[in-house]
């Protein structure tokens, strides 16, 4: 494959996301079938290059909570004039 080629496949794919992104109008379907089209006529799977971001879960952990819990109940023990006790403050 050579530059030429994969700057060509980078600007059909950005053709097709500007056209049908839910974000400028389209719709997510839309999107999608225009994407698995170009893959299906490139032979690629991704023309970018780049993974895509795992997410996270967002539960916190047992420690977590623990710690949370430990800084609550220390910021209630200290007096108001300690810079930190404020309890609208999230660490």
């Amino acid at each position: 494959m050579t530059p030429a080629d994969d700057r060509a496949r980078r600007a059909a794919r950005r053709a097709a996301i500007k056209q049908h992104h839910p974000d400028r109008g389209g719709r997510a379907e839309d999107l999608d079938a225009a994407l698995r089209a170009l893959e299906r006529t490139t032979g690629s799977q991704d023309v970018s290059g780049v993974t895509p971001i795992q997410r996270r879960d967002r539960s916190e952990s047992p420690v977590t909570r623990m710690l949370r819990a430990a800084v609550a109940r220390a910021r209630r023990r200290l007096p108001r004039w300690v810079p930190g006790s404020r309890r609208y403050i999230q660490l």
